[in-house]
């Protein structure tokens, strides 16, 4: 079996994306997992097209904990999804609460205690995240980023 070749899909920022297939067959994964994957991929493609340039995460790097830096950087690659600008999450909470209250990087008023319930026991149209799709060491970090005391 010869090993599959990466695969340019486009190009963003002067860079190349690139897709790497897996040389292993996924597991067997249940229904609602799989649509889950197939909705996530539909919308980090959305992420990449709709995110500006300048909204990454190196930019405060040096202002965060590496906790927070930890935090960051998984809830750019898990929650970002949902919660990233100009996505169903935010959309659905501009709508419920307010634009201000949207993006959820930019919030003042959360609490970790509140971010962790949310995440395990789900909110609205939020599902609860099982600790096989997000560790608790993770949703600690992200909880510490979202906390955070100094903003940019």
């Amino acid at each position: 079996m010869s090993a599959p070749v990466p695969q340019t899909v486009g190009t963003r920022g002067g860079s190349d994306i690139v897709v790497a297939p897996s040389a292993k067959p996924l597991p067997a994964r249940s229904a609602r997992t799989l649509g889950t994957l197939v909705w996530q991929a539909g919308a980090a493609f959305l992420v990449l097209v709709c995110v500006p340039d300048r909204l990454t995460w190196a930019d405060a790097a040096a202002t965060l904990s590496p906790q927070e830096q930890h935090g960051k950087q998984r809830y750019e690659s898990i929650c970002i999804y949902c919660h990233g600008p100009g996505v169903w999450g935010t959309n659905r909470l501009a709508r419920r609460l307010d634009k201000e209250h949207a993006q959820l990087s930019a919030r003042t008023d959360l609490t970790a205690a509140g971010i962790r319930a949310v995440v395990r026991n789900g909110l609205g149209s939020m599902p609860p995240l099982r600790r096989t799709e997000i560790s608790d060491s993770d949703l600690e970090a992200i909880a510490a980023y979202l906390t955070r005391k100094e903003r940019p």
